[in-house]
């Protein structure tokens, strides 16, 4: 599903909505590209320029359904493992909440869903929790782009002040100096 919304997009960009092309060979192109199952629906299509137009429609009505995507990027969402203490991991975590929430806007989901927000929080340790609650104003109903905000002001401070990671992939130099004449081998 989330692979034929960036086919479609793609897809209707370069050649669906391009006006240059001749619909034929949208419908060639069309035929060429999709692949596995998709192909399959389309297959006993006519190779007709009348028949285009319901060459889209079936991938379109099969894949491109909002209410499928939303449940399909909420799994998603819950599979995320929840992160680290660490800079690095909440920053990852971070990173993949904000790639599916964007999706999901997309996909229609409600910027105020207080199911969403509760999987989002559930992600982060208690303490990074702790400090974005205190960034809302009590008479806020807040958003998720608003709860991402937050977290992200707080890692933000988190990477800043405190950087366990980053201590221990640099690597770590001694210097011996030594005092005092320099002593030569004596020679016989």
């Amino acid at each position: 599903m989330n692979a034929f919304a960036e086919f479609w997009e793609l897809f209707a960009t370069v050649v669906h909505n391009n006006t240059s092309v001749p619909t034929i060979t949208k419908f060639l192109y069309l035929k060429s590209k999709l692949k596995g199952e998709a192909a399959n629906l389309i297959a006993p299509l006519n190779f007709l320029e009348r028949n285009y137009q319901e060459a889209v429609k079936i991938p379109k009505y099969t894949y491109a359904r909002p209410e499928l995507l939303r449940v399909r990027l909420y799994e998603q969402l819950e599979a995320v493992p929840p992160a680290s203490d660490t800079p690095l991991g909440q920053r990852t975590t971070m990173c993949t909440i904000k790639a599916l929430w964007i999706q999901l806007q997309g996909a229609g989901e409600q910027p105020a869903s207080s199911g969403l927000m509760r999987t989002i929080r559930r992600k982060f340790p208690v303490s990074t929790r702790r400090d974005s609650h205190k960034l809302r104003k009590r008479t806020d109903n807040w958003t998720v782009e608003e709860l991402l905000t937050s977290l992200d002001q707080v890692i933000d401070e988190f990477e800043i002040t405190e950087d366990p990671d980053s201590l221990e992939s640099v690597p770590q130099y001694t210097l011996s100096v030594q005092h005092g004449r320099s002593r030569s081998p004596k020679r016989p």
